[in-house]
């Protein structure tokens, strides 16, 4: 079979182009209508030790800043709710993301430094934004169920958001930011006008850093893997915007991580042991935001 440059595929590639996120059916784009898609994120941003998130760098070449700040590092629990996707014919699906803000990419050939927002892994709950998301960027995506519940209080001054993440029943990570209370000026948050989430990413980050790895058929435990680079997705700050704003105390709110064993989470255990080897210090951020507009993430660097 021929493929065409400009297009893109992915398995069955034997079947044409592949539509998805950055191409429809005819290889056209989604760039005009992606302004009228809609996001509700919910970021809590917490104080953590720097090396438990160096625990989950890939290579040498990802590195925290010496801040003098007794190694400690910031990183942030992002949970979306993406809706209206013309790629997905106006429906949507949820998203929670694990963003470690600050971190440095060293180029090994050049010695060129990159300062990044690194993502460890996304969960989603629907297959077509998963496959997509790791054949054509490299995010390391994983299915689990997300249940999310957005309550008034009796006199709406409010909300409470409560989620829940969970494998065939199983529930493995549990949400609760109460007392949402909307601002009237909403307050500059970078990350929200991209689809890299963090709560202060810093001015000069470049964009999210991923690693990318599929291993490779036949090859067995000592085969080369046909994929082992990272991938820079650059920011597009015109890409979205705010349209409000709430803000909670972050002393009220609550994360959960609970390490069920192989038996409950038979291919997800060895992710949930390490996210729950991530202490939480303190919380010092949550809020949620509404934003209009997304971007399609196809502005992205191979590094390596």
């Amino acid at each position: 079979m021929t493929t065409a440059p400009t297009l893109r595929y992915r398995q069955p590639v034997v079947f044409g182009p592949s539509p998805g996120p950055r191409q429809n059916s005819q290889g056209d784009t989604y760039k005009s209508t992606l302004k009228d898609s809609t996001k509700t994120k919910t970021t809590v941003r917490f104080k953590t030790k720097a090396s438990a998130i160096r625990a989950l760098f890939p290579n040498e070449q990802y590195s925290l800043p010496d801040t003098g700040d007794d190694d400690f590092a910031y990183a942030t629990w992002s949970l979306e709710s993406l809706r209206n996707l013309s790629w997905l014919s106006g429906s949507g699906y949820d998203l929670l993301a694990l963003y470690v803000e600050d971190v440095m990419y060293t180029d090994s050939h050049s010695g060129r430094r990159r300062h990044c927002t690194y993502n460890p892994l996304m969960i989603e709950n629907f297959a077509d934004p998963i496959m997509t998301g790791r054949e054509e960027l490299g995010v390391p995506k994983l299915f689990s169920d997300i249940d999310i519940a957005v309550d008034e209080t009796e006199n709406a001054s409010s909300l409470t958001l409560k989620a829940t993440v969970s494998w065939r029943g199983s529930t493995w990570m549990e949400l609760r930011v109460p007392s949402l209370r909307q601002q009237h000026r909403p307050s500059l948050d970078t990350s929200a006008k991209t689809d890299t989430p963090t709560k202060t990413t810093p001015p000069h980050c470049e964009g999210l850093l991923v690693h990318k790895y599929i291993p490779s058929s036949g090859g067995g435990v000592n085969g080369k893997p046909d994929a082992d680079y990272d991938v820079l997705i650059h920011n597009d700050p015109g890409a979205a915007d705010i349209k409000t704003t709430s803000v909670a105390d972050p002393s009220e709110t609550k994360i959960s991580i609970h390490n069920l064993g192989s038996q409950k989470l038979p291919t997800l255990c060895n992710v949930v042991d390490g996210l729950a080897r991530i202490p939480i210090l303190e919380i010092v951020d949550a809020r949620m935001v509404e934003i209009q507009g997304m971007s399609d993430l196809s502005n992205l660097e191979r590094l390596n």
